[in-house]
């Protein structure tokens, strides 16, 4: 046998919404917003089933070195205000740039889809942080630490 509580019987009579403390309580959706910025966002995607090619163009005013982890020969030097050009051909790879006197740096990345080509636009900032290291995945998301 079942038994209600008095309390409780006009609320399932009536199909009203449960008052708790005076107030409806009804659930809320959460909202649809599901980006969090963060490194973990793709900062750019390139077609990983494509060869990959990558610009970079130093802003610094300062000579740099960069490489890709997945190669074999040493760092490419990268004078001040230079510019380069080079192919990613395994993937996952990481690409590290630094100046050599260990200045922070901002990486501006511009795709270009319709050649698969990432710019890499390289600048000096006054900060304690800056950018170390592209991320190359192997669904061609690219990230920047």
């Amino acid at each position: 046998m079942q038994r209600f509580f008095p309390l409780f019987l006009p609320l399932l009579v009536s199909g009203g919404p449960l008052l708790l403390s005076g107030f409806p309580a009804f659930a809320q959706d959460p909202p649809a917003e599901t980006f969090q910025p963060g490194p973990w966002q793709p900062q750019a995607r390139v077609n990983p089933e494509m060869p990959i090619q990558v610009r970079l163009v130093n802003f610094t005013g300062l000579a740099m070195e960069y490489g890709l982890t997945s190669m074999v020969e040493p760092s490419q030097q990268l004078a001040a205000d230079g510019v380069a050009l080079f192919n990613v051909v395994n993937l996952p790879d990481f690409l590290t740039i630094n100046t050599l006197e260990r200045a922070a740096l901002r990486y501006e990345l511009q795709p270009q889809e319709d050649r698969n080509l990432l710019e890499v636009n390289i600048r000096r900032i006054d900060d304690v942080m800056g950018d170390r290291t592209i991320q190359f995945d192997d669904t061609g998301a690219i990230y920047v630490y």
